[in-house]
């Protein structure tokens, strides 16, 4: 496997002692690791499909995480540098049910999927505004957190969003002449297979439900777009 870095630094097993009681979070904790993040945002935007591949390898229950040692290992395998200071906090940070796992699934959303909401980076300059992707007009409260299924779909159309976003937003438009920016969930059904991108009942429900949590039965294309592109 071709290598990303220099080799990983060497680590002692990681301390439980300064985590919290253990207990579900419904979020990831406000834990400082943007250097860890910074270090590894590159390599893990390029590989991603591979690390996906290896984190499932060792998720034998689809839970969505695997071992702190077994991601460590993962990371070895990328030849990743990273301090054992660093890499302490990124696995404080994506612990998320704090018994010793690493959510990858929660790890490659936050690298792979833009969910911030636009008034949650103003500073951001990023494709979409460039290209003039506003929010709707309509305003459709997305739900707060992805099972992980959902998240496991996302990341599986991933490629085909990126590749055809422009064609698909044209076809939005299209259906949507009042320019609201929102088009009912049978016709973003139809949409999404016009570009080969067939989900599940459970997985589109999952999908709409999220993006339309009051079950108005409208979608908000510009949203679910730009959770695709960074």
């Amino acid at each position: 496997m071709k290598g990303l870095g220099t080799p990983l630094v060497p680590m002692t097993p990681l301390s439980r002692m300064s985590y919290t009681p253990a207990g579900r979070r419904s979020m990831t904790p406000l834990v400082n690791a943007e250097n860890a993040e910074q270090r590894l945002r590159k390599q893990i935007q390029r590989h991603w499909q591979e690390v996906h591949r290896l984190c499932k390898l060792h998720d034998l229950d689809n839970s969505g995480e695997v071992d702190v040692q077994a991601f460590r290992d993962i990371m070895t395998q990328f030849n990743v540098t990273i301090s054992f200071d660093d890499f302490n906090r990124l696995m404080t940070k994506f612990d998320l049910k704090e018994n010793g796992k690493f959510s990858y699934l929660e790890f490659l959303k936050h690298f792979m999927l833009n969910l911030k909401k636009i008034n949650e980076e103003p500073e951001q300059r990023s494709l979409l505004s460039r290209e003039k992707i506003h929010q709707s007009k309509i305003v459709i409260k997305p739900g707060s957190r992805m099972s992980g299924a959902m998240l496991e779909a996302m990341l599986r159309i991933r490629d085909t969003i990126t590749n055809n976003w422009k064609k698909m937003r044209r076809t939005f438009r299209l259906l949507d002449p009042t320019a609201e920016g929102v088009i009912t969930t049978n016709r973003f059904r139809d949409t999404l297979r016009q570009f080969s991108i067939n989900l599940s009942e459970e997985e589109f429900y999952q999908l709409t439900t999220y993006y339309d949590k009051s079950l108005e039965g409208r979608v908000p294309y510009n949203d679910f777009l730009r959770a695709f592109l960074q």
